[in-house]
């Protein structure tokens, strides 16, 4: 457990590259209230970073990492949260600023992103090729892409609130057996635009405000 700590270090950042000023290499770790001037990097399985302030959270083959009740803030052009394969992930109740991306997830299983206030560049919180991920109770604000959902199988993304975007939620790249049900999405371009999908299920979603009115939901081929 690091608890309360200000953690500096790591060198120099390189462009928009991660800087690891934290490494987590054993399980079950725990980082608690800490202040870290980089990224916290994770290779072991049930870590949990909780009430933290960092530039954000990298992960390779980890299962079970839980970020919950933090603040990541980049420098416009990096991805805060990015998680690669591992099952059980949560991100929760987490502030993301300044960034181009605030979640990216490649190739995890039942996955959980809930209850975070995204304010993100480009992608609000990004899915590639993951299966069973739940995308839940998040507000994401002047974001390029609030949910995009590329490939993969099973994606829920439901109960979001999407304002001052270009899309609320984009389906593509053969995902499949996605749905997609009770967003709210204000003043955005696009509400749902789905493109080269296997079956997409969307219904309950509000679309208001759109910039195209009769963008609620496209589906393409």
């Amino acid at each position: 457990r690091l608890e309360h700590c200000a953690v500096r270090g790591g060198g120099e950042r390189i462009a928009w590259l991660p800087k690891t000023v934290v490494s987590i290499a054993g399980d079950d770790a725990c980082l608690l209230g800490c202040r870290v001037d980089g990224h916290i990097a994770i290779t072991g399985a049930r870590s949990r970073v909780t009430s933290c302030r960092a530039s954000g959270v990298i992960s390779d083959g980890a299962d079970a990492v839980t970020i919950s009740r933090s603040s990541f803030c980049g420098m416009q052009w990096d991805c805060a949260v990015d998680l690669s394969g591992g099952s059980g992930h949560v991100v929760d109740g987490t502030e993301f600023h300044r960034v181009l991306q605030a979640v990216r997830l490649t190739g995890t299983i039942g996955a959980e992103i809930r209850g975070n206030d995204i304010h993100a560049r480009w992608w609000g919180i990004q899915l590639i090729d993951t299966e069973g991920s739940m995308v839940f109770g998040n507000s994401i604000t002047d974001t390029m892409r609030a949910v995009d959902v590329d490939g993969g199988t099973l994606a829920q993304v439901t109960g979001n609130a999407v304002h001052d975007g270009d899309s609320g939620c984009l389906v593509q790249r053969g995902a499949s057996d996605a749905e997609v049900t009770g967003n709210h999405w204000e003043r955005c371009r696009v509400g749902l635009l789905a493109w080269d999908t296997g079956r997409v299920r969307h219904h309950g979603n509000a679309a208001v405000d759109l910039l195209e009115p009769d963008a609620a939901a496209v589906v393409g081929p």
